[in-house]
């Protein structure tokens, strides 16, 4: 008896299967009969991430090209039977243990790219999933809610907690192929990852890089509109209950730790703490272990979900703290986080502690506390220099040891 996945429904395969070894993910599609004179075809695709949702490189993007990765795990076919099913298999028995995620995707081909409709001339698009007997245990629909996308992902099959899991859902790009591998950190285009067909497109790079200039503009000024500049934004006003303070080692040392990239212990505060001594690699954060452990179990799951869902990171270490208020002699104080440093919580098993790894990303000023202060002040704090060390990090807040004003 198969599984039907909603959108956005997600499954363990380890509940379905008692040994994931070998999958196979078919994906049919039907197209409408007054479309059928097009003759087009789509560019379906699958690629593999690392446990920061970045490619590991180029050679793990699978598709009629590149028809698999260089360990052999995973594996792109086209059905001689039906020319409307394109299969992918893994092996999960040769999968790169660095691979943490899965997505499946399809573009369209250059005949399509001018047709006002894009996806709708789509009747149909399915993904089945089956084991090695060839028997499907998983089905999924893909809602058909298109507007202008010509890009998108309809399927993943991700590692959490050590087993396999899989979800599907629609998520969409308007522009070709390579908007969807940047946002995963893989540059296209100088690669021959198509046919010589999809080459000769009319859109040409030089427009593609035009068109993502612009794009990127209109996204930051999206973004600083859609800012939560209100108290119920923690990068606004920092709520106790849902954050971890770190009593040892100071702030610059742990700065230094994380510059070294190494994944730090994060501990309770012991019972004799003035008798302890941590590890070279170990910060001692203000909680006892119970209340600990259940916060970062919180903090670990929400951050994995953002990650996994959205594909963005709302984890950070934050160095530094302002205190302000929005009117003088107001009795109403805000505390803001300053300096945001992109990390991830990692477990590497069951009993082991949790650790702070530092994620290959920007660190940056608070945006909200930014644009909060311009909005009412017109002040804003100082961008930080392009290599920010732990001096850097010292001279920086040397600089606001007086009130702001």
């Amino acid at each position: 008896m198969s599984n039907t996945l909603i959108n956005g429904q997600r499954i363990n395969l380890s509940n379905i299967l008692n040994d994931i070894k070998k999958v196979k993910i078919e994906i049919t599609y039907q197209i409408k009969d007054s479309y059928s004179i097009l003759g087009s075809e789509f560019n379906f695709l699958a690629f593999c991430l690392n446990e920061n949702a970045k490619f590991i490189n180029k050679y793990y993007f699978v598709n009629r090209i590149n028809n698999k990765t260089p360990d052999n795990a995973l594996n792109y076919c086209k059905s001689l039977n039906n020319e409307n099913v394109i299969s992918f298999t893994i092996d999960f028995t040769k999968i790169n243990s660095s691979i943490k995620k899965i997505i499946f995707a399809l573009s369209l081909e250059n005949d399509i790219f001018n047709d006002s409709d894009k996806f709708k001339f789509l009747k149909r698009l399915e993904v089945k999933l089956s084991s090695l007997d060839k028997i499907t245990f998983l089905k999924f629909d893909v809602p058909l809610n298109f507007s202008n996308e010509t890009t998108i992902e309809i399927f993943e099959i991700y590692n959490k907690d050590f087993q396999w899991r899989a979800v599907g859902y629609f998520y969409g790009y308007i522009g070709n192929l390579g908007l969807l591998t940047e946002k995963y950190g893989l540059q296209l285009d100088e690669e021959n990852y198509f046919d010589e067909k999809h080459l000769e497109s009319s859109i040409t790079r030089k427009e593609v890089r035009t068109s993502n200039e612009a794009v990127n503009k209109k996204l930051k000024i999206y973004q600083e509109k859609l800012l939560d500049l209100s108290k119920r934004n923690p990068l606004i006003n920092i709520k106790p209950k849902s954050i971890i303070e770190f009593q040892n080692p100071d702030m610059y040392e742990i700065f230094n730790l994380i510059q070294e990239n190494k994944n730090i212990i994060i501990s309770p505060i012991p019972e004799n703490f003035d008798l302890y001594r941590e590890e070279a690699n170990e910060i001692i954060a203000v909680k006892k272990k119970k209340e600990l452990t259940s916060l970062l179990y919180r903090i670990k799951n929400r951050a994995s979900s953002s990650m996994e869902e959205q594909g963005i990171n709302i984890l950070f270490l934050s160095f530094g703290l302002l205190t302000w208020v929005e009117k003088e002699n107001s009795q109403d104080k805000f505390i803001s986080p300053i300096i945001l440093v992109p990390v991830e919580l990692i477990k590497d098993s069951l009993n082991s502690p949790y650790k702070l790894k530092l994620l290959d990303d920007e660190i940056i000023v608070n945006p909200a506390l930014n644009t909060k202060l311009n909005n009412q002040y017109g002040k804003q704090l100082d961008d930080l220099p392009e290599e920010f060390t732990t001096l850097s990090l010292k001279d920086y807040f040397e600089e606001y040891n007086a009130p702001i004003k």
